[in-house]
């Protein structure tokens, strides 16, 4: 276009497409993105502005080019992913807090794309973008998300914490439930409040017994006691069998006293719970070789592919005596796991 400033909103009242299409090709950036944001509402009727719309996501200047994306992207298009990835990677913060809003408003949980695109911003080193994300997770009940909120439940800012129990409390399924019943033991009070509440919400059985129901409240509260405390409640979890206590002993594992989680490590072990696996592989990079040493002998008794592989980490452990016993664990696993495949082939 010319030296002249075409006036856009002038272009907007005259529906005038033509003179809006020529705006996304001017030398001022503010000029494309403004013409970008007026002829969003002609695209999706509309192929041929659809398709100037998508030539302006190669624009030389990244808030051009970003911004298109986020506004495209409150469209729902599906063929906009690297674009997308784009603007988590190099957007200002608000750009990337406008692409989270899009995600959890137009697209679906349960695609890959998008799942990796959350993951991306749960990464940021930007804390509002980190909080987005989780909220962005939520909204969007993203069952693959559980794993990387529960990460955040290890964040030392308790502000991320609630924010993960939040998210948590939105998808609500069982994992998911699991970890928010462990934040009841969280060292913050406001957590515990937020995991109260989220339970509340939910309002499953299974929720509603770890708010109402009395012995289990007494668990929590002898688990958020004194280290000696918490080691006896450990222990009679483990003799009990009580199964609905493994969320509190997940918990445990990541207890600032290293007796407290030896001790729960130990008690997953010997209840044998195989959803704990994930729990004992952070387990086995903790700082204190005692630690490591009672997660590799508690992975001896979950027959698993993914228990091997753990325990196969720590045979170049630098502790002498954890790589022995993960030598020992590693052999003694891997025969039982070919003689259980074997038995299931010939049963077959």
């Amino acid at each position: 276009m010319g030296f002249i400033t075409p006036n856009i909103q002038k272009l907007i009242k005259e529906n005038d497409v033509e003179g809006l299409l020529k705006c996304l090709t001017h030398k001022k950036a503010d000029i494309r993105l403004k013409a970008v944001g007026a002829l969003i509402p002609k695209a999706e009727s509309d192929n041929a502005v659809m398709e100037s719309l998508k030539k302006v996501l190669s624009d030389k200047e990244p808030k051009v080019r970003i911004g298109a994306t986020i506004r495209l992207a409150q469209l729902g298009l599906k063929d906009i992913m690297e674009d997308m990835k784009y603007a988590v990677v190099n957007g200002t913060k608000s750009e990337k807090i406008d692409l989270l809003r899009a995600l959890a408003d137009a697209y679906k949980a349960r695609d890959e794309s998008v799942s990796n695109l959350l993951v991306m911003a749960i990464n940021d080193k930007t804390a509002l973008i980190q909080i987005e994300a989780m909220k962005t997770m939520g909204q969007m009940m993203d069952t693959t998300a559980v794993y990387h909120l529960s990460e955040m439940l290890h964040d030392r800012r308790h502000a991320m914490r609630i924010e993960s129990v939040k998210a948590l409390g939105l998808i609500a399924t069982q994992p998911a439930i699991d970890l928010i019943i462990g934040s009841l033991m969280d060292k913050h009070p406001d957590v515990r409040k937020e995991a109260r509440e989220a339970l509340d919400n939910i309002g499953s059985d299974r929720a509603q017994k770890a708010i109402n129901d009395a012995p289990f409240m007494l668990l929590v509260k002898r688990m958020n006691s004194s280290v000696a405390i918490k080691t006896d409640t450990i222990k009679h979890i483990a003799k009990q069998k009580i199964t609905e206590g493994l969320p509190l002993l997940r918990k445990a594992c990541s207890d600032e006293y290293k007796n407290v989680r030896i001790e729960a490590i130990r008690a997953i072990g010997l209840m044998k719970d195989k959803g704990s696996i994930s729990v004992l592989a952070r387990c086995g990079d903790d700082p204190y070789f005692d630690v490591r040493l009672e997660t590799v002998k508690s992975l001896e008794r979950l027959v698993t592919r993914e228990s091997l592989l753990i325990v196969e980490k720590r045979i170049k452990d630098f502790n002498h005596n954890v790589r022995e016993e993960a030598k020992s664990v590693y052999y003694h696993l891997l025969d039982r796991l070919e003689k259980l495949e074997h038995r299931d082939d010939k049963e077959e």
